[in-house]
């Protein structure tokens, strides 16, 4: 939709004493000084300060901010907030000290995301970010263009300003902007917070680093999960990289956690990319090995499927099932990709003899095969 675009004391004196007068004042003004500090505090009424507190803004407290206040700072102007679409979470257009870019692009960065919405109180609304040609909802891609006679922008795509693709003449294609400049979206469409009533809370790069892994396992944790799991000891205790050790002992007590870290990352990778009701299409290959022909979704993370990758095919609730749980289960390697983007996996100790659910085709389950060799060597 086209939007509409606006571009809219206390006094000090300096005294020059002698050094007569200076001596001879140090003993007069030092007790003048204590009585009046004496007289002041006696007549103070500490019962006042209730009130003081009472009184206080409550919006600074963590545990009292609203549903759209920033994950990292706690800014909540709703002007100022943006919520990514990909995990429903709230992040502000502020760049505060020591951050590389304002909240929500260093999320959307961190986390992979690309789709926002603005809040419902922006002026602009509870938009959807999306180019008005083509419905591209990529940020990173999108910018906007005004037309040649009114105030008035729309959004549009790099790739639809590049291809060709709009070729409405009332717009000054020309001069075409991105939503994004310098690691933060422009401040028209949202706005940097002014308010002293929606100052953020100080986090660092590293607190954003260790809040956005904890939430790849608990979605809902917040700053105060970081700080209990330094309390209670929960952080694993990392050791800088030497560039020379002492002995074998100090080189593996500083490397040991980090692999720890890195395999435990690697295997939540490929648990995440687990992916059911998936549809297989069943074949026997020369080898006399059965084949499984299905589509494997590709998501914008790490994990790349390749050949010689290992899979699970999993169908609950077969009738021949022998596991425990009622499920039949196989494994075996990707060997290629066919020309419809189908994988073709070939399954291990699974040949024509062998029982299987071989005219079932629905309701399979697939997952990664996560193995510790890489690591433990």
């Amino acid at each position: 939709a086209d939007f509409d675009f606006n571009t809219q004391g206390s006094s000090s004196a300096l005294v020059d004493w002698s050094s007569e007068e200076k001596s001879s004042n140090k003993s007069k003004a030092k007790p003048r000084t204590e009585d009046l500090l004496g007289s002041r505090t006696a007549n103070l009424d500490l019962g006042d300060l209730e009130g003081l507190v009472d009184g206080y803004d409550k919006t600074f407290d963590r545990s009292n901010l609203p549903e759209w206040a920033c994950c990292y700072c706690g800014t909540h102007d709703p002007g100022s907030v943006v919520k990514c679409r990909g995990d429903g979470k709230w992040f502000c257009n502020t760049k505060l000290p020591g951050l590389p870019g304002s909240c929500i692009v260093l999320h959307l960065v961190r986390a992979k995301q690309k789709e926002v919405q603005l809040h419902p109180e922006n002026g602009l609304g509870d938009t959807i970010l999306e180019c008005y040609n083509c419905a591209e909802r990529n940020v990173f891609v999108l910018g906007f263009i005004a037309r040649k006679s009114e105030a008035v922008v729309v959004i549009l795509c790099r790739v639809c300003l590049t291809n060709g693709s709009f070729k409405d003449a009332s717009w000054d294609q020309g001069k075409w902007q991105p939503l994004i400049e310098d690691r933060a979206f422009l401040p028209w469409m949202v706005d940097v917070p002014q308010n002293k009533d929606f100052l953020p809370f100080p986090i660092s790069q590293s607190q954003v680093n260790k809040l956005e892994e904890l939430w790849k396992k608990k979605p809902d944790a917040t700053l105060d999960d970081l700080d209990e799991r330094r309390v209670h000891g929960n952080e694993p205790d990392l050791q800088p990289v030497q560039l020379r050790y002492e002995d074998a002992y100090q080189y593996q007590h500083v490397f040991a956690p980090l692999v720890k870290l890195e395999a435990d990352y690697d295997r939540s990778q490929k648990a995440s990319q687990t992916q059911e009701n998936v549809v297989v299409r069943w074949d026997l290959g020369l080898n006399k090995k059965r084949m499984a022909f299905f589509h494997f979704t590709k998501e914008d993370n790490d994990v790349r499927l390749a050949a010689g990758d290992e899979l699970r095919l999993k169908l609950p609730n077969w009738e021949g099932a022998t596991s425990d749980d009622g499920s039949w289960c196989a494994t075996g390697h990707v060997v290629k990709f066919s020309t419809n983007e189908e994988v073709c996996l070939e399954l291990r100790s699974h040949g024509i003899s062998t029982p299987g659910p071989w005219q079932i085709t629905q309701g399979f389950t697939v997952e990664f095969v996560w193995r510790a060799t890489s690591f433990d060597r």
